[in-house]
């Protein structure tokens, strides 16, 4: 318990956003994967997952990945680490430290992969030295502290304070797992002012399941240069789970809700304490308050002109007389001239 009170405390004191800018600039892993068997958005996610570079996603889909709280998929860290360690598992430790050092030497200059240098470095120690999960945890953290790895990003150690901190603390119940964890997503978006959708408590996790079932097969075929039947098979599973999350999102009526820092924080306590109800009400009554949006469902907004519709996508309606844009947060439309059917005066 006092563990868990240090990490709440240590989050309810942060200083604004502002202040975490990181001192130096990141760099990313080279991917030279071709492209050939692949579509723009799969060839995109694929290498967002093995280096962390976002650059190439889709705006779309980058906003349907923050929405449901998904980016952590995007950026190499102790959840890929250890959706690969059934096949470190295959060596002695002596080798599985070896092959951990080698990795903590490639990615610790880039600068980009700072909390894949602190797992890396919590799995050497467990290999070497017999200490709790938290005793451990803790060791690392001041180890960041005292080196460039905090400086670089305090607000990336202040994360992991708090994911990894939550996933060793209450790794045996997982109910109570689930729930706080998805709370720490919560608190990361009232940091931000990002709102996360409701429905992100179940889509989170089955989303994380699928893609850590299949980043073994990724980070493999990322070793060996992309052999063209594998590039076949990961585009097709890539490719459904993206039109999947584009359908669940279009068809998603859960709202985005972003609460106070304050209520997340007594909410997690009260959980910890198996108080559910008085978190529950809590809840409730901070959903009066809390900035809720509504997404807006473009299928469903002028049901009675669909015929007037010209041509459509995921963000765009091209109606008869007007151009109409669906954004996250908003609806922007504008009047065509009256020679291309807009109206005239």
């Amino acid at each position: 318990m006092p563990y868990f009170l240090l990490i709440l405390s240590f989050i309810l004191f942060l200083p604004g956003t502002s202040q975490f800018k990181a001192n130096s600039s990141k760099e990313f892993l080279n991917f030279p994967l071709s492209s050939l068997h692949f579509n723009k958005s799969t060839y995109s996610l694929y290498q967002a997952s093995i280096t962390g570079d976002k650059t190439n996603l889709s705006r779309k889909l980058k906003h349907i990945f923050k929405r449901y709280g998904l980016l952590h998929l995007l950026t190499p860290s102790g959840l890929h680490l250890s959706s690969l360690y059934f096949l470190l598992g295959l060596f002695n430790k002596w080798t599985q430290s070896a092959l951990l050092g080698v990795l903590f030497l490639i990615v610790a200059p880039l600068g980009g992969y700072l909390s894949l240098e602190r797992v890396i470095l919590f799995k050497i120690l467990g290999l070497n030295i017999r200490l709790s999960a938290m005793t451990k945890l803790i060791f690392i953290l001041i180890l960041s502290l005292l080196s460039h790895n905090y400086q670089s990003s305090p607000l990336s150690f202040c994360f992991s304070l708090l994911f990894w901190g939550t996933i060793i603390l209450f790794k045996d119940n997982k109910l109570k797992l689930m729930l706080l964890l998805n709370l720490s997503l919560h608190i990361t978006s009232s940091i931000f002012d990002t709102p996360v959708k409701s429905s992100s408590l179940f889509i989170n996790p089955l989303i994380t399941s699928i893609m850590t079932f299949i980043f073994p097969l990724l980070f493999f075929n990322y070793l060996v240069g992309g052999f063209n039947f594998l590039n076949e098979v990961i585009h097709n599973c890539l490719n459904l789970m993206v039109k999947c999350i584009y359908v669940l999102d279009k068809f998603d009526p859960t709202p985005l809700m972003a609460f106070s820092l304050l209520s997340l924080l007594a909410v997690a306590l009260f959980i910890h304490y198996n108080r559910y109800k008085t978190a529950l009400i809590i809840l409730l009554l901070q959903s009066n308050h809390s900035h809720q949006i509504q997404q807006v469902n473009s299928n469903f907004i002028f049901p009675a002109h669909r015929q007037e519709i010209v041509k459509e996508d995921f963000e765009k309606k091209d109606y008869i007389d007007q151009r109409c844009r669906f954004g996250v947060f908003k609806i922007s439309c504008k009047k065509k001239p009256s020679h291309l059917g807009g109206p005239s005066i």
